[in-house]
């Protein structure tokens, strides 16, 4: 192959892994569907298209193990299909095997790695599978049915316009259209009527659509051996093939599911019409690159940086205007005094007349003078309203394209939510669990970048709330429970955060065992007085385990700080709910979006920063008689609810160390991180803008208390404060001062 040949694959390679990863997902969810129900033949078809397409889709990329692994397993998927297999457990296990080998190839090739599985050992298991299931008989409805397929002779059924109707209604019943091969004796002394008789009883089980020959041809005192029925109801093929025996008259009976007719029944009448349609499809779609949209976000957010700048033009042009125009009223008022003091000065100096002439003169200069100075400042506010409206304008296709990009950028939850069902039937299964899975608000969007950070923390509580919450179906048989365990994963918006809830119905968290383990661990003395909150906090401790025994689920104490630690790296909030014997909710609290956030710009010390608006709950400008001092530290009164009051200076130790009463005029903002609240004491409030986060390196990324950095409309750095650092940073410093003032009384 040569390079050129090589980097055409290569290109075409990106879209097939996209296609690729997710048609496997489809696969998976219809694999599950087909363990609910294993006479959904429409989930068999659905996989067997999509085996279809994979092995097309990788033999055209030259991914020839996928390829060939794929063929195989249509193998199967085609005697599903024809009912030569029949559904059970065994199938569907061997089917999510068959799912797990071709992820595995497939996530390998998207690695750039060579596949060194052994596809052909593979293979070997799905044709031992099927040649085992096809000689033990699983088909044994289609014995039952004589089956010979070399004794008939298929004939097809022309579909006009009122069969293609009937047919719709029957689908949309939910019935099952066959078409019905039935061969008949050739020595039965009823042969001319056995077309007739056969007729008859298949409309007394379905609607009839038509046969072939037709029911008129079969009226005649013809005989005919091969007559094709078209049926539909909602019978299965086995009872179906039952009512068409008829003892002495009919010898074969083959019946098949007819999908091809599904397909066209669903389908417009007009092949051009299908065809526009499905190019439409096709063009409303298209596929990028992260890294381009990526790319995108960057330039929009350069965009948002420069509409804050014109943002600051038009407000100093309006000052500056306004400036203009007191000292143009002031310079009016100074030269009509100075002129009147002038020519009042020349009364007796020269005669009445030139005096007269003067004024008259002076007065005449002084107009115009005026008329151009009005002129200018006319001609300077006509500038300045055209700016603003050009800044209107450039700040509101900005906020659209922001808006518009945002969403581009949105993803359904769906795509972590979907990889749920199998895990949740694998583990229940390896513990011997019944759990039925509920999965609420799948169609709730975030950004992706905050989606990809979400999948690990989700996934270590689901199995947690499987492994440690809810109990065996013995167990909760006799606490009154049902057998089966309900899990419910749910999401939803909540102002700019959306909101995730993993429930179960469970035997709760046993907060003595949690104490007894975080005592032992020496988390805690045996002493320690906790409040309920305090001692569910406790799980979320590196090496904390209620677990009785280590398994390959749980027992080792990693994995809720992790959890934690996760969910805190993208600013979000984890709160757990917990009743013994009940079940536990664990609540996830996530922004939206981690790329341009709304925020508050304060001053301290000279240094500008901004705060989250979402993590604000109020300001207010205070004086220095609204602190109380209470045990040596400084709080404010909120409406009776008492607030520590932290300098943000303080915590940062910026400019002159000073105590807050030192200062005459400042602000609070208060800050609430879970239920802590503090009031951080700043010098300005600036107001608020969108801000593009920017990632910090090296050795700014340690510092306590900042998340992040922007850029301001006038190129000033403002850092971006971690307000859950900022409420534990706050409350240490309290405690350090109430401290001192005890040591020192």
């Amino acid at each position: 192959m040569s390079a050129k040949d090589d980097e055409y694959i290569q290109s075409l390679r990106k879209d097939f892994f996209d296609e690729a990863f997710e048609m496997i997902e489809r696969l998976e969810e219809n694999i599950l569907v087909l363990e609910k129900d294993h006479n959904d033949m429409a989930a068999v078809s659905e996989i067997f298209r999509a085996v279809h397409t994979l092995k097309g889709s990788a033999g055209a990329v030259d991914l020839t193990p996928i390829a060939s692994y794929a063929h195989h397993f249509e193998d199967l998927l085609d005697s599903l299909r024809e009912k030569k297999i029949s559904v059970d457990a065994d199938t569907v296990d061997i089917l999510l095997k068959g799912i797990d080998v071709l992820k595995e190839m497939i996530h390998t090739a998207n690695d750039g790695k060579d596949i060194v599985r052994d596809s052909k050992a593979d293979c070997a298991v799905l044709e031992e599978f099927k040649s085992a299931r096809l000689a033990a008989g699983s088909g044994a409805p289609v014995a039952e049915r004589k089956i010979d397929t070399a004794a008939h002779e298929k004939r097809a059924v022309p579909i006009d316009d009122a069969a293609r109707a009937k047919m719709n209604a029957c689908i949309e019943k939910g019935a099952h259209i066959y078409r019905v091969h039935v061969s008949f004796l050739a020595d039965s002394l009823m042969k001319t009527v056995g077309g007739v008789q056969v007729y008859v009883a298949l409309k007394e089980i379905g609607t009839l659509i038509d046969s072939n020959p037709p029911l008129k041809e079969l009226e005649t005192d013809t005989f005919y051996p091969h007559v094709t029925y078209l049926v539909c109801c909602d019978r299965s093929a086995d009872d179906v093939s039952r009512y068409c025996a008829i003892a002495d008259v009919t010898e074969h009976i083959l019946v098949e599911e007819d999908s091809a007719a599904v397909v066209d029944a669903a389908s417009p009448t007009d092949t051009g019409e299908k065809k526009d349609k499905d190019a439409k499809r096709q063009a409303s779609y298209l596929r990028v690159e992260n890294e381009r949209i990526d790319e995108m976000l960057n330039q929009v957010g350069e965009l948002v940086i420069n509409k804050s700048s014109y943002q600051r033009y038009d407000e100093g042009f309006a000052a500056s205007l306004d400036q203009v125009n007191i000292a143009s009223n002031q310079f009016k008022a100074f030269f009509r005094e100075m002129m009147n003091d002038f020519l009042s000065r020349l009364d007796g100096v020269v005669d009445k007349k030139t005096a007269k002439e003067l004024k008259i003169a002076y007065s005449q200069r002084l107009n115009e003078m005026l008329k151009q100075m009005s002129s200018a400042g006319v001609s300077l506010k006509t500038i300045v309203d055209r700016f603003r409206s050009s800044y209107q304008m450039l700040a509101r296709v900005t906020n659209e394209l922001q808006e518009t990009v945002m969403k581009i950028r949105m993803v359904p939850i769906s795509q972590i939510f979907n990889r749920f069902p199998r895990l949740v039937r694998d583990l229940s299964r390896e513990l011997g669990k019944e759990i039925e899975l509920v999965m609420i608000g799948e169609d709730t969007e975030l950004d992706k970048s905050v989606i990809e950070m979400l999948v690990d923390p989700l996934i270590h509580l689901v199995r947690n709330s499987i492994d440690h919450g809810i109990e065996p179906a013995a167990v909760r048989t006799a606490m009154g429970k049902k057998a089966a365990g309900t899990l419910t994963l749910s999401a939803s918006h909540e102002g700019n955060f959306i909101v995730v809830k993993i429930i179960d119905d469970g035997k709760g968290i046993d907060l003595d065992k949690v104490r007894q383990s975080a005592v032992h661990a020496g988390f805690i003395a045996e002493d320690a007085r906790l409040s309920e909150k305090e001692t569910i906090d406790l799980i979320f401790n590196a090496g904390l385990s209620t677990a009785e025994k280590v398994t390959s689920v749980s027992g080792r104490g990693v994995g809720m700080d992790v959890v934690k630690q996760s969910i805190d790296k993208i600013n979000g909030s984890i709160g757990v709910e917990t009743a013994r014997g009940q079940g536990s909710v664990f609540t996830l609290r996530i922004p939206l979006t981690l790329a341009i956030i709304e925020a508050l710009v304060i001053e301290a010390s000279g240094e500008f920063y901004s705060i989250p608006v979402g993590s604000i709950v109020e300001t207010m400008r205070i004086t220095n008689a609204d602190f109380i001092n209470v045990e040596g530290m400084n709080v404010i009164d909120l409406r009776g609810e008492y607030i520590s009051a932290v300098a943000l200076r303080d915590i940062f130790n910026i400019g002159a160390r000073k105590t807050i009463v030192e200062s005459e005029t400042m602000y609070a903002v208060i800050i609430m991180f879970e239920d802590k609240k503090v009031a951080l004491i700043v010098d300005n409030l600036l107001g608020e803008q969108d801000i593009v986060i920017k990632a910090l390196r090296d050795r700014i990324s340690n510092a306590r208390g900042v998340a992040g950095a922007t850029i301001l409309g006038d190129g000033t750095i403002s850092f971006i404060l971690d307000v859950q650092m900022l409420v534990e940073l706050g409350a240490r410093r309290v405690l350090a001062d109430r401290m001192k003032v005890s040591a020192n009384g």
